[in-house]
């Protein structure tokens, strides 16, 4: 079973799952009820690796956190547990799958490290945000800086998404730039602090609200420990 990362925190459980299955041993790691459940959804997916990221978030949930509810949608695309009160979160990138449950609203996304965020940062970053990046990170970090930035935007817009509509270039701010944690700012003024990590040539990020007990200091060192 390819699990590389299992964090277990008070009130967050994170997984980090590599895709070394088949599509039938990622089915035969369900109970019968969600087989049969994601059986339809699953045939939507024409690309193969889509159905596989699809598919192993699912795995994910239920075979390493043991939750036997499915995994639903919002009319705004965010991820829900069916007749559940815990929140989701997930990402997937090149063959590798994060997913994070809590009991409170969280944000996470994975990202392969490569020149085109660097190249492409005007899309996602303002020209004040490029200047907060560049000015806190030497030159031979910024292509890597810039995956982590937009990692940060895309785990802060699922964060704030789950309760406020919002639009990822437009909506959100990146104001305060560190080693491994970002802050951002949505239009109404709500901050979030953002955890971002390194695994092999992945970026990892998480979001986390200012008001719950959880640090992101907490997730890094939970990350780094295993």
């Amino acid at each position: 079973m390819p699990l590389l990362k299992h964090i277990r925190l008070p009130k967050l459980s994170f997984v980090l799952w590599k895709i070394d299955e088949t599509e039938e041993e990622l089915m035969a790691m369900l109970p019968p009820f969600l087989r049969q459940h994601y059986d339809d959804p699953l045939q939507t997916f024409s690309h193969q690796e889509r159905r596989m990221e699809w598919l192993a978030t699912r795995v994910s949930v239920h075979h390493s956190l043991g939750i036997e509810v499915p995994i639903d949608y919002r009319e705004n695309g965010s991820p829900y547990l069916k007749e559940c009160s815990l929140h989701i979160s997930v990402s997937h990138s090149r063959g590798k799958v994060a997913v994070i449950v809590s009991e409170f609203p969280v944000g996470v996304d994975i990202e392969l490290i490569t020149e085109k965020a660097h190249r492409l940062q005007s899309r996602f970053l303002t020209s004040q945000e490029q200047t907060t990046l560049s000015e806190s990170l030497s030159t031979n970090q910024r292509a890597t800086a810039c995956v982590q930035a937009w990692a940060a935007k895309e785990a802060a817009f699922k964060y704030y998404s789950q309760t406020t509509p919002i639009k990822l270039l437009a909506d959100t701010r990146l104001t305060k730039v560190n080693e491994d944690i970002f802050s951002l700012q949505s239009l109404n003024k709500e901050t979030c602090h953002v955890a971002h990590f390194l695994h092999g040539n992945y970026v990892i990020a998480v979001a986390l609200g200012e008001d719950i007990h959880l640090t992101c200091r907490d997730i890094i060192d939970a990350f780094q420990s295993l």
